[in-house]
């Protein structure tokens, strides 16, 4: 349906058919053999990451309470879905207020099966992720990185970091920008350890972030028929345009519903 974007290969495929005898046409269900591939296409072509940000909020946009509160926003059915979005992710990417507020394993749970466990980044620029929490110290098969300010560490972090080290946990250097690790220098470190794919499942400033450094390529956003009301958490926490005009689009939009919950799922 589409040629190979690899560049070591593109064509050679068909063009070993062609020779062959075989009758060789391009285009048929382009899009859907696009979408299929949208991870593979992504990372071949610019070895990058293909960036999914998944959240679940009230119908006014809300994550969690003025007190940090979110189990469970959405109901059973959504949360089993992302468990099989977590199975076939690369690698998962929170916050440390995430880490500090919910204490996650960011393991895979899946009713009826194995899941396999992506590798889990914790943003943490200054490495004050608590050295018992969870997901710090699971016996599983994938990777913790945590990924910390590249400036130059005190004593102390610098002894905390060995620590980590000698646990297992990879520790990542990485520029910041206003305190905050730079998500669009990230992209290249990450494409270049083979992770073709990202789920970025919070919080609101990592959300507000990955969209300011236009790094996401697919949304799923869900939504629970509930209203929060009053100062709870926003989906995105951070700084925006000063114009309607000047939002993102959300393009080839499609809606599911999961028991009482609502996926709308989009393109950026």
């Amino acid at each position: 349906a589409i040629k190979d974007p690899n560049p070591d290969v593109k064509g050679n495929g068909a063009e070993f058919l062609i020779n062959n005898g075989i009758e060789v046409t391009f285009g048929v269900c382009k899009k859907e053999a696009e979408k299929q591939n949208e991870i593979f296409i992504k990372y071949t072509k610019t070895k990058r990451p293909f960036v999914i940000v998944k959240c679940a909020s009230t119908l006014d946009g809300k994550i969690a309470t003025k007190t940090g509160d979110s189990k469970w926003v959405t109901g059973e059915e959504s949360r089993q879905f992302v468990h099989r979005l977590r199975h076939y992710t690369d690698a998962i990417m929170v916050g440390i207020d995430t880490v500090k507020r919910d204490n996650p394993e960011l393991t895979t749970r899946i009713n009826g099966m194995n899941g396999l466990n992506p590798v889990r980044i914790i943003l943490d620029s200054r490495l004050s992720i608590s050295e018992d929490a969870l997901v710090l110290n699971q016996n599983i098969e994938s990777d913790t990185i945590v990924v910390m300010s590249d400036l130059a560490p005190d004593k102390a972090v610098l002894q905390k970091k060995l620590r980590l080290e000698e646990k297992g946990v990879k520790i990542i250097e990485s520029p910041t920008e206003n305190n905050l690790i730079n998500l669009d220098i990230l992209m290249d470190t990450l494409g270049l350890m083979g992770i073709t794919s990202l789920l970025v499942e919070g919080g609101s400033r990592v959300i507000a972030s990955a969209f300011l450094h236009k790094i996401v390529d697919k949304i799923f956003f869900f939504y629970a028929p509930k209203i929060l009301g009053g100062d709870g958490v926003s989906i995105c926490r951070g700084p925006g345009p000063a114009l309607m005009k000047d939002c993102l689009s959300v393009k080839e939009v499609s809606i599911q519903k999961f028991g009482d919950d609502i996926l709308i799922e989009g393109y950026i």
